[in-house]
């Protein structure tokens, strides 16, 4: 028996069943992305233009009315609608669960198990019973709505005391919480999704504190915070556009920025970042102020603003249909890149297309 083998085969039974070489255990993560409509949001999540969901923590953070919920929904419908036998555990803390919201998302609502919590020890309790349940080949997603706004059952105690004393116990419940679920979930490749709840620091320079301790943003493989900005055409606002950036991944550059548009009429927009990716890569070019043409298409005519946006469809498929394109966006994003989109570059796309 060789060495390699040997350190495979010895040692604790229960650790030693689950032993592989690290080259399977990265192809177990990486083989089974599930992509969602979005392909921004796959970059953001798995470095993969047809990328996508895949097992592993990640926490969504934003402000008040960033659209964190939208986008855990967008993952949950792509994998649940890619695997017929999925289910979701929609733990909920804020009671915002709404059967119309999950309906539009195109969840399955008949496999969704909606949980109400109203503390962390609930939540650890209820869902340690439920993973250990749960054998490999068993399909579930579980979101949690959301972490900031849990108690403490020694926080609730109090206050049903009328105790008005510092809870010293609910950062360390949460440490605790995610120390004990993550392995689990790592090793049963569930996808894991996690809304948190951001605020600014004080300092001088002020920067976004994730909520709810740190047990979740060490244990995440991915921590999106979501910035938001408005789409206006001329003066009126039709939209948002929010800005992923990753504050910490395991797949992509970190301090990377990915824009995602939602519109008022006609919700996500599935084709958000192609054109700032297009301009960046050399697909796009402007030969005069306020027109634009894809360089790749052979005496391709001039496109204004709004016939891109009318006719997105049409405009970027040449363009995404180059393997080098999708390959030249994902090398941007790669881990140990020098180069890849800030907020400063984004602006000044932005400022160019707006012209």
């Amino acid at each position: 028996m060789s060495l390699l083998e040997k350190m495979k085969k010895t040692g604790y039974k229960k650790v030693t069943d689950r032993t592989k070489m690290v080259v399977d255990a990265v192809n177990d993560i990486f083989g089974d992305l599930v992509p969602t409509d979005v392909p921004a949001f796959n970059i953001a999540i798995s470095g993969k233009y047809n990328g996508g969901v895949g097992g592993g923590l990640v926490s969504i953070a934003g402000p008040s009315k960033h659209f964190k919920t939208l986008f855990c929904l967008l993952a949950a419908s792509a994998y649940m609608n890619h695997h017929e036998d999925a289910i979701m555990l929609y733990y909920d803390s804020e009671g915002g669960a709404s059967l119309e919201y999950l309906k539009m998302m195109n969840i399955p609502v008949d496999r969704v198990v909606h949980i109400p919590i109203e503390n962390v020890e609930e939540l650890s309790f209820d869902m340690m019973q439920k993973l250990d349940s749960l054998t490999e080949k068993e399909k579930v997603f579980i979101m949690i709505d959301s972490v900031g706004n849990l108690a403490s059952k020694k926080e609730i105690t109090d206050a049903l005391d009328e105790k008005s004393v510092a809870d010293m116990t609910r950062a360390k419940a949460l440490k605790g919480f995610f120390r004990m679920v993550t392995p689990i979930i790592k090793r049963l490749n569930i996808p894991f999704y996690v809304i948190q709840h951001t605020y600014k620091s004080l300092d001088l320079y002020p920067s976004d504190i994730v909520s709810g301790g740190t047990g979740g943003v060490y244990s995440s493989d991915t921590v999106l915070i979501i910035g938001k900005r408005q789409v206006k055409d001329g003066k009126e606002l039709i939209g948002n556009e929010f800005v992923l950036k990753a504050e910490k991944s395991r797949f992509i550059k970190e301090k990377s920025a990915i824009p995602v548009t939602v519109l008022f009429d006609g919700g996500l927009y599935k084709h958000s970042s192609l054109f700032e990716w297009a301009c960046e890569l050399g697909y796009v070019d402007v030969p005069a102020q306020g027109w634009y043409i894809r360089t790749n298409v052979p005496d391709d005519k001039k496109w204004r603003k709004k016939e891109i946006e009318t006719n997105s469809e049409e405009f970027f498929k040449p363009i995404v249909s180059d393997p080098k394109f999708i390959e030249g966006i994902e090398a941007m994003y790669k881990l140990g890149s020098s180069k890849s989109l800030d907020i400063d570059q984004l602006d000044d796309i932005t400022e160019k297309y707006n012209e």
